[in-house]
């Protein structure tokens, strides 16, 4: 199964659109499925408008057939009582099926075409059609899943907190899942006081992906990446992100705040800012070193640039990074000095690989 990350947010309303923002929801999912295999999303925002998202394609056309084929649940956060709903689905598919003009169909559309731009606006003001899209890939990717059934519109408001307390509880307990927070609901965890994980690996789990999830999006590119670049890159560098997993622990252990305090996002802004920024400027400066050997030597081979010129080309690299051709590789000719800047190439390719960060430019790479 891998590694599972949960993440547990609590609605946040934009104010200037009057509408719910998923800014937050999206921004941690978008990094957690750069860090773990598996992502939970614990969002009553996203649960309460994802019921609504089937109505943003409802017209005249097609009224009585598309909601005819909602769920149940969609009706009942419109309003309709559970009871009826069952009766009213066959009526609108029985309408549905008869030919236009038919007295039973004109009496069911002139029923629901005029809620329809009411229907209609609502879903589309709860959920963008840029959000809808970006939390569909992540799910037919099959590396989200979104909890939530309790939370309808017309739920129960003690129960929907509960259960969502619930859930939270059950994820400061949970040894096989990494518990992620967003600050306004790691506050409210921090005033109940009762809540806290259970043990120390489960604490020191949801720190390493705090900080993990942390340092990606700090990245320069990630901001603006969309879901789809984001689950290329997933899946093109699974290998390394096992290994930057394993990488933060390392950085992880020397951290002083645990998960839930407030004082974690300062520290991990020194982490990025004193070790893994001046790392990844050290990384960039080697692919540069390596791109420029690479084609000195095919410029060589191919009789475009003379050894000498090589000599002074190759030594001026980034310091540390390339040796410098010798004399006697001079006198060995075009052949030797080409072997040589390729045998940089190889090795400096090595050592970059083996650098605890190097998932981190790779995704730098990847998302720009």
């Amino acid at each position: 199964m891998g590694t599972r990350a949960t993440i547990a947010v609590t609605p946040q309303r934009d104010e200037s659109a009057q509408r719910i923002s998923l800014e937050t929801e999206l921004r941690m999912v978008r990094s957690a499925l750069l860090y773990a295999d598996r992502v939970e999303l614990i969002a009553p925002s996203v649960s309460m408008v994802w019921a609504l998202r089937p109505l943003a394609d409802v017209s005249d056309d097609n009224v009585l057939r598309r909601i005819a084929s909602l769920d149940p649940r969609t009706f009942v956060a419109l309003g309709m009582p559970a009871t009826h709903v069952t009766e009213a689905k066959k009526m609108m598919r029985r309408a549905a099926r008869q030919r236009a003009g038919s007295a039973f169909r004109e009496q069911m559309e002139r029923e629901w075409l005029p809620v329809v731009g009411a229907m209609r606006e609502q879903a589309n003001l709860a959920l963008t059609a840029d959000d809808a899209a970006m939390f569909d890939l992540a799910l037919k990717n099959g590396a989200l899943v979104i909890h939530g059934e309790k939370f309808t519109h017309d739920g129960d408001t003690d129960e929907q907190v509960d259960w969502f307390i619930g859930q939270i509880e059950a994820g400061l307990a949970d040894p096989s899942s990494a518990l992620m927070l967003d600050p306004f609901t790691a506050e409210r965890v921090r005033q109940e006081g009762a809540l806290s994980f259970s043990g120390e690996g489960t604490a020191a789990r949801s720190r390493r992906a705090t900080l993990g999830t942390g340092l990606i999006e700090r990245l320069p590119a990630f901001p603006d990446a969309p879901m789809a670049l984001v689950l290329e890159a997933r899946d093109e560098l699974e290998e390394g992100r096992a290994k930057y997993r394993s990488a933060t622990k390392t950085l992880a252990a020397t951290l002083e705040s645990h998960a839930l305090e407030e004082t974690l996002p300062h520290e991990i802004d020194e982490v990025w800012n004193d070790e893994v920024r001046p790392a990844l400027e050290s990384l960039d400066k080697s692919v540069s070193a390596t791109q420029l050997a690479r084609e000195t030597a095919k410029a060589v081979v191919a009789g475009k640039v003379s050894p000498s010129a090589v000599v002074v080309g190759v030594g001026s690299l980034a310091t540390g990074v390339l040796p410098a051709v010798s004399t006697p590789a001079l006198e060995a000719g075009a052949a030797g000095i080409a072997f040589q800047a390729l045998a940089t190439v190889v090795k400096a390719r090595s050592e970059r690989r083996k650098h605890e960060l190097v998932y981190l430019a790779d995704l730098q790479r990847r998302l720009s």
